[in-house]
């Protein structure tokens, strides 16, 4: 990058524009412009004054112009401060505070912002600096502190003065640690200042020169009707008062938002959600201390024998089975929960190490999102959290189309094969995944999808990858039950010439019954391993407590306000039976929507129409689900996701599984007298095995088949479509531009500039748009992520593992059909989300949520469908029952009962056995857990201990100074009552 030698102009405001010109207010014109002010909210009250105290009414109500430029200037106040500046970016520091988020808003200012800690006056005012590279490339920082504003002055002439250092060199120059009275921002204005690669947020909005632009367009937010680019100011606003920093880099036809939160707003925002750190290995007591082995101890004699002998024929099964689809468990990590005084453990590492390193991407984006999403609980005192709440919220601004698209960065580009960025200094983590992972079939790599994308993506790859190993097992139990049906086929000389009939031998025979009963018991095993694995997965990722401490949701509406049992606080909730009736509204609202269509459904023969219209009618469930959930107004973003998933799940249950339903129990004895037929004759051939079969396998695969081609096949021709678009519509502007003169548009971008009052940059007349392979542009090209993507992967596998436990007498393939489309699904899913889509946003997750409850339902309702399947539609069983009862029907009914009943007994009994004697968590986990409580509660003790000494030695030492201050007060009277009486 060349350095530009420019100019940057500090334009002294005129009367008008300064706050207090002087002290004199007695002139008509002051008194006027000062009533104005009151009105617009720039100045407050004298009452409101007068509460502020009189240290805050100086910093607000300056008697003399403050020259942010030069304070040695000799010039006129009206004059033109000229200061010439030698720098690779050129800056312009307004001495006067622009006016961003009040255009013609004629509201009062207190009805937008709360529970701010700067005063009132100065919430509708920011700085704002232009800053224009070599390039042309147009960007505009907003800055609220006049402290920022400062500490950004002396990083420009220091870099100026250090041309050659680096980025990290800068950060370090600048550490608030050595000087406690710097704010604490620094690294932050270090990359927007040497124009870091990696925002931590994006969002995205059409210009105004854009053909597409609606900013006029009115809206209604709240009570409000506000134009678009209003309402995106305020809620920048709302940002720059939350901490972050907030820069615009302006294209031709989009204006990208580039959000940068300081190191310490993250720690902040850590503490406030919770977030898990590992101990510094440092603090941890030695393990020879003679409290640490008592309690280990303690912890082995606690164990009993039954568990270790569980562990070892877990591990052995772990070694075995699923070494390419599990993650070796790391249970030496020791957490707690992070707190800003941990940092005191890295004061001795470079501070750049720390703000650039100490949190990774994901975590990054993660915080970030936590105050944009809370950014509108900044209101003034006094306004009810409800309306006015959910208006300004970000999820309601999106909905409107405020902005066009929002998304953190990926890490670079995918076909990186070094993995490092072009300094070699930030890991490419991106490109390390798609190398290490989608284009390989080894074990998946979870630590790094966890440090890429997030606890709650990564619990979903774990899942998947465990449900797969298991599948695994369930095939070759499959394979074996066709492999005899073959062989028991091959060597009965008549079933060739009985034609469909007897084929049924292949899947319907002896071993048919062992399939089933280990079907059962196969997904009590799977459960119980998955909630060793997932207590395994939560406490390596720090994540064990997480719906404890989860933060309220964005959208969650409180309507009432009480007094916390555990806080003490005040804080608003959702009357329980208000989400009760909700509640009973949904039941009632899904009840007549589906089973209304229930007959509708069971009347289709035909699996392929089937197929068609639950796909069709299962994207109109879904939204009914949405709007259901909000209703009940759960309060936090897990329960929402809960009860959404629940109703989406009912609904699928009865769409895909209905018409299996209705050929397993109506279709041969009760459809003739349910559709009024009187020569109605069922399932041909008298059973009804082989059209099951052949529904379960059309619906099975075909679902299966569909779903790749939603994950994979559609986005990618979307995204080709939409690039083709986007090249389209590139060239028809460009063509359309042309035709005006590039001079004309300067000359009115800067008449327009003036008319608002703020500082202008003379820029090329260039319109060379921004390199394209800015990470914000690349990845503003990929398809956009939905918050529902996750969801839907999870329903996906949550129906095909009803299909595989509900139905696996019928079809015992049906495990390995799945089997290999997870193997698939798991590579693809991957695909989707590292090079397809945009970086999905970091969330936490404890585990699976609902879907745990979804499946263990499920567990417990096949054992009742299979041996229903095995005593009704079974030809095998068939001729078994017919050999002890004959043909009398009211016998046959009687041993197909008694044989469900004994049959589930047997079942449920072995399920019971096994949830008791398995563990919900490995021995080692138990330990580790215990042994991280212990280890903070040495360290919070240790905490006190020197907190509490620290107190001491103060108290001690205001002690003694009072002490000595009063030794010398009684000495100098005495003297002087000496001289007094030698006088």
């Amino acid at each position: 990058m060349a350095i530009i030698p420019v100019e940057a102009e500090a334009i002294m405001p005129t009367k008008i524009e300064q706050i207090v010109s002087d002290n004199d207010d007695s002139s008509p014109e002051k008194m006027a412009i000062k009533s104005v002010e009151k009105q617009m909210g720039i100045i407050p009250d004298e009452k409101e004054m007068a509460s502020m105290g009189e240290k805050t009414a100086k910093v607000i109500m300056p008697t003399k112009i403050e020259q942010t430029a030069s304070d040695n200037d000799d010039s006129p106040p009206k004059a033109m401060a000229i200061i010439p500046v030698k720098t690779t970016a050129k800056v312009t520091m307004p001495t006067k505070i622009e006016q961003i988020a009040r255009d013609n808003d004629d509201s009062p200012p207190k009805s937008l912002l709360r529970m701010a800690t700067i005063p009132v006056m100065e919430f509708h005012r920011a700085f704002k600096v232009k800053l224009q590279l070599d390039n042309n490339r147009k960007r505009i920082l907003y800055l609220i502190d006049k402290e920022n504003l400062k500490l950004f002055n002396e990083m420009v002439k220091w870099k100026r003065e250090n041309s050659s250092k680096a980025m990290e060199d800068a950060i370090d120059e600048f550490d608030d640690r050595k000087d406690n009275n710097r704010p604490k921002v620094g690294d932050a204005l270090a990359r927007i200042l040497y124009d870091d690669k990696f925002p931590d947020f994006i969002f995205k909005f059409e210009s105004k020169g854009s053909t597409n632009s609606t900013d006029d367009e009115s809206i209604k937010i709240g009570e409000e009707f506000k134009s678009k680019d209003q309402a995106r100011r305020k809620f920048e606003l709302l940002l720059l008062l939350s901490g972050l920093f907030v820069e615009r880099e302006i294209t031709r036809d989009f204006i990208y938002v580039k959000i940068w939160t300081p190191f310490m707003k993250l720690c902040e925002a850590a503490e406030e959600i919770r977030i898990s750190k590992e101990l510094d290995p440092r603090t941890i007591p030695n393990e020879n201390d003679d409290d640490n082995n008592k309690t280990k101890e303690n912890h082995e004699n606690s164990n009993n024998k039954t568990n270790k002998l569980i562990d070892n024929i877990y591990e052995f099964l772990y070694q075995n089975i699923t070494p390419y689809f599990v993650y070796k468990i790391n249970l030496e990590k020791r957490l707690s929960f992070f707190n800003a005084d941990q940092l005191e453990k890295y004061k001795d590492k470079k501070y750049s190490d720390i703000a650039l390193h100490f949190w990774n991407s994901s975590t990054r984006n993660l915080l970030t999102y936590y105050f944009i999403t809370d950014a509108n609980r900044i209101m003034p005192e006094g306004v009810p959290e409800t309306l006015r709440l959910r208006s300004w919220g970000f999820d309601s601004l999106m909905e409107k189309n405020i902005y066009n698209a929002f998304y953190p960065l990926h890490d670079g580009e995918i076909q990186d094969q070094t993995f490092r960025d072009q300094n070699n200094k930030k890991e490419n983590l991106r490109a390390k995944l798609f190398n290490n992972w989608i284009k390989s079939l080894k074990r998946q790599p979870l630590s790094e999808i966890r440090e890429y994308f997030g606890e709650k993506i990564a619990m979903y790859f774990a899942w998947l990858g465990l449900y797969a190993s298991w599948l695994f097992v369930a095939s070759i139990f499959g394979i074996i039950t066709i492999i005899y049906g073959i062989i028991d086929f091959a060597t009965t000389p008549d079933n060739f010439s009985n034609g469909v009939p007897k084929v049924t031998k292949l899947w319907d025979n002896a071993f048919t019954v062992v399939f089933a009963f280990f079907m059962s018991i196969w997904a009590t095993c799977f459960l119980e391993s998955w909630k060793r694995y997932n207590a395994a997965l939560a406490h390596d990722w720090g994540v064990t407590c997480f719906k404890k401490n989860e933060q309220s949701r964005p959208g969650f509406r409180g309507t009432v306000s009480r007094k916390s049992k555990i806080t003490d606080k005040m804080e608003l909730v959702f009357p329980s039976h208000k989400r009760f009736l909700c509640c009973f509204a949904s039941i009632i609202l899904i009840i007549v929507s589906l089973f209304g269509k229930y007959g509708v459904l069971g009347s289709f023969i035909s699996s392929i129409i089937n197929l068609g219209v639950v796909l069709i009618l299962s994207p109109t469930y879904k939204r009914l689900a949405i709007k259901l959930t909000e209703l009940e107004n759960p309060r936090t973003a897990t329960s929402f996701e809960d009860s959404h998933i629940l109703k989406v799940y009912l609904f699928d249950f009865v769409i895909f599984y209905g018409a299996l339903f209705y050929i397993l129990i109506v279709k041969q004895k009760f459809a003739g007298e349910i559709l009024r037929i009187s020569d109605y004759e069922g399932c041909e051939y008298n059973s009804c095995m082989v059209e099951l079969t052949i529904q379960l396998a059309v619906i099975l695969i075909g679902k299966q088949t569909v779903g790749q081609l939603e994950d994979l096949a559609l986005p990618l021709f979307k995204k080709k479509f939409d690039s083709f678009m986007n090249s389209w519509k590139k060239k028809f502007i460009n063509s359309w531009k042309k035709k005006k003169s590039s001079q004309n548009e300067l000359n009115e971008e800067t008449k327009k500039a003036q008319n608002e009052e703020i500082e202008v940059v003379e820029v090329s007349s260039s319109k060379d748009e921004p390199n394209e392979s800015y990470p914000w542009i690349l990845d503003d090209q990929l398809l956009p992520t939905d918050k529902d993507d996750l969801r839907e992967d999870y329903e996906q596998m949550a129906i095909q593992f009803g299909f595989i436990a509900l139905f696996a007498a019928a079809f015992p393939l049906a495990p390995l059909c799945a089997l290999f489309h997870n193997i698939i699904e798991i590579h693809t899913d991957g695909y989707k989300y590292l090079k397809l889509k945009r970086r999905t946003i970091s969330s936490l997750a404890q585990s699976i949520g609902m879907w745990d409850n979804i499946i263990y339902m499920i567990s417990i309702f096949a054992v009742l469908t299979n041996a229903s399947i095995l005593a009704f539609h079974s030809n095998y069983m068939q001729s078994v029952f017919k050999k002890y009862v004959g043909n009398d029907d009211s016998s046959l009914l009687n041993v197909r009962l008694g044989f469900i009943l004994i049959f589930e007994n047997i079942v449920f009994l072995v399920k019971f056995l096994l949830s008791y004697l398995i563990p919900d968590a490995p021995t080692a986990v138990k330990l580790a857990r215990k042994r991280c409580e212990y280890l903070e509660r040495v360290a919070n003790a240790k905490t006190d201990i020197a907190k509490r000494a620290l107190a001491i030695n103060e108290y001690k030492e205001n002690e003694e100074n009072a002490m000595l201050k009063k030794a010398k007060n009684t000495t100098f009277k005495y003297q002087v009552e000496n001289v007094k009486l030698v006088q």
